[in-house]
């Protein structure tokens, strides 16, 4: 019992010092830009339809 309370305040411990260096987001919040999505359709379609006839 003393090991897993132990365990248990270490864990508890290491999130709060973990949580200083940033706020604590969702898991569905984003933190990175995110790229665009390529044009559609792409550019290159008509040379993958003339090289396979």
């Amino acid at each position: 019992m003393q090991a897993a309370l132990y365990i248990r305040e270490k864990k508890k411990q290491q999130r709060l010092r973990k949580g200083r260096r940033r706020f604590e987001l969702p898991s569905h919040v984003a933190t990175k830009e995110i790229a665009p999505f390529p044009p559609y359709p792409p550019n290159n379609w008509h040379l993958t339809v003339l090289e396979n006839d």
